[in-house]
């Protein structure tokens, strides 16, 4: 698992790579999976040698094909950029060889509000409102600190 691109950068990003940028990353590494995440959305990049394919994730299990290489990007457990903003996170089952992507509904509001509570920015808190979200997700903001 790596925090921005494989094999370990925290700086560098997969949403900023260009496609041939991410193939040399495949070309220049010997991984199978790599896991990476930061960028707040679910995406499966998978390689066969010769052709890069972009799918992303949603709340699904995905069988992965033993030939193909993967980067996974499990994106961040909060923090929406997706349009969904239940928590996410991704189970891989190495002996199943399947990838389990699973939402989780959570109270955002009392989150906001600890957020601003234990001094964080207040466009961390409002980040977990995603203005593109579903409305069966939309909540009413209870946060009160306009800081």
């Amino acid at each position: 698992m790596v925090h921005g691109c494989p094999p370990d950068s925290p700086i560098i990003y997969l949403n900023h790579m260009s496609q041939s940028e991410i193939k040399e990353t495949f070309a220049s590494n010997n991984f199978g999976i790599a896991f990476a995440g930061h960028t707040h959305r679910l995406m499966l990049m998978d390689y066969d040698g010769k052709d890069l394919q972009f799918d992303p994730l949603q709340q699904e299990t995905i069988k992965l094909e033993p030939d193909y290489r993967y980067i996974i990007n499990v994106g961040a457990v909060g923090q929406p950029r997706d349009g969904d903003p239940r928590a996410k996170y991704a189970i891989w089952d190495s002996h199943r060889n399947t990838l389990e992507i699973r939402r989780v509904a959570y109270d955002i509001s009392r989150t906001a509000n600890l957020i601003i509570k234990r001094g964080f920015l207040r466009r961390d808190a409002d980040r977990l409102f995603s203005e593109d979200c579903p409305k069966q997700y939309k909540l009413t903001r209870a946060v009160t600190n306009d800081r």
